[in-house]
């Protein structure tokens, strides 16, 4: 381990993490969390709002607070090659379908698009299918 200090730029040194611990006890958006994925490296983080939605199932969330959670986790994927790799590539593939910048302009030109018109912002999950007469 290492303690560089401010370091400008930092998300450049990303891809030389063999892991990532994001220890927060609140997040508006896990922007960290996304940066490390999109470079492959797998996640530790507390399972605080913001993580949660990130992460998901492609990291180890702990319980918030619990030192003794996220040592064990940091350990477990430190000692298991094949298992910090395997949380890697799901962390990779979960930000680039997730978070690719591509997807968070258009869906951010959605919202602005509907304000625009006067209608509702779309809702994450929302159906396009018209609702029956039994629930509106």
């Amino acid at each position: 381990m290492r303690f560089e200090g401010y370091v400008a730029d930092a998300s450049t040194l990303l891809g030389a993490f063999d892991l990532l611990v994001i220890p927060s006890r609140y997040e508006g958006l896990g922007l960290v969390a996304i940066e490390g994925m999109l470079a492959g490296v797998p996640i530790v983080a507390s399972g605080v709002e913001g993580l949660t939605e990130v992460v998901g199932d492609a990291g180890r969330l702990v319980p918030p607070e619990r030192p003794d959670f996220l040592a064990s986790a940091i350990v477990e994927l430190a000692a298991e090659p094949e298992t910090r790799l395997a949380v890697a590539d799901r962390a990779r593939e979960r930000s680039v379908r997730l978070f690719h910048r591509d997807r968070m302009v258009a869906q951010t030109a959605a919202v602005y698009e509907s304000l625009l018109a006067g209608a509702p912002p779309p809702r994450r999950g929302a159906t396009k299918e018209p609702l029956s007469e039994k629930t509106r």
